[in-house]
């Protein structure tokens, strides 16, 4: 089997096959007529050929869509996570980058390009952030997409007593029934209850 002039394999076995893969430049200039031949010997020596042109046309570059992600500018806090999906269409195939400001977080080599992507810790109030989607083919080639959502800070949470009321009386010895109510933007892991300076009681 030729590529042009180039013997690239050689069969001995019925039926006569192979593969070959093309060179990824061999179509940088555009399309490129490309000649193959077959070359059959036998054993007196005596050598036939057929031939037939393939045409090869450049790898085009991929597109890339977000499908899914936050609102553009939507605040995000913190250490939270949120879900960003891409649509990548190549002839080849790709691979899928996942950038925050620039800083690559992940990666997928095939579909679904779904990703978990947790926001940064940030210093200030807000803070807008860049979020990417890069496709790259197996060329170098490259698209992107990109989205901006604004990260703010993981406040404290808040908590107050809701019983006993200030004030209440109690005998000594007698069970106490305690009521908070607790809150955070993200949630509430745990609260503690503490009983004259101590941890009384620890709930999750």
């Amino acid at each position: 089997f030729l590529l042009g002039d180039q013997v690239v394999a050689s069969d001995d076995q019925f039926p006569y096959s192979t593969q070959f893969e093309l060179p990824a430049n061999a179509a940088d200039g555009g399309e490129t007529i490309v000649p193959i031949r077959a070359r059959a010997t036998d054993l007196a020596g005596n050598v036939s050929e057929a031939s037939r042109n393939i045409t090869v046309v450049p790898d085009q570059p991929p597109t890339i869509e977000i499908t899914e992600a936050p609102a553009e500018g939507a605040d995000i806090v913190e250490g939270t996570p949120f879900i960003l999906t891409a649509v990548v269409q190549d002839d080849i195939g790709a691979e899928v980058e996942v950038l925050v400001n620039g800083i690559m977080l992940q990666t997928r080599s095939q579909a679904p390009y779904r990703f978990e992507v947790t926001a940064p810790i940030v210093a200030a109030e807000n803070n807008a952030v860049d979020v990417t989607v890069r496709a790259r083919d197996t060329q170098g080639q490259t698209a992107e997409a990109s989205t901006t959502i604004n990260v703010v800070p993981d406040t404290p949470p808040t908590v107050r007593l809701t019983a006993p009321q200030p004030g209440t009386e109690t005998l000594e010895g007698s069970l106490v029934s305690i009521s908070v109510d607790a809150t955070d933007e993200v949630g509430v892991t745990a609260v503690d209850i503490y009983v004259d300076g101590q941890v009384a009681v620890h709930l999750t």
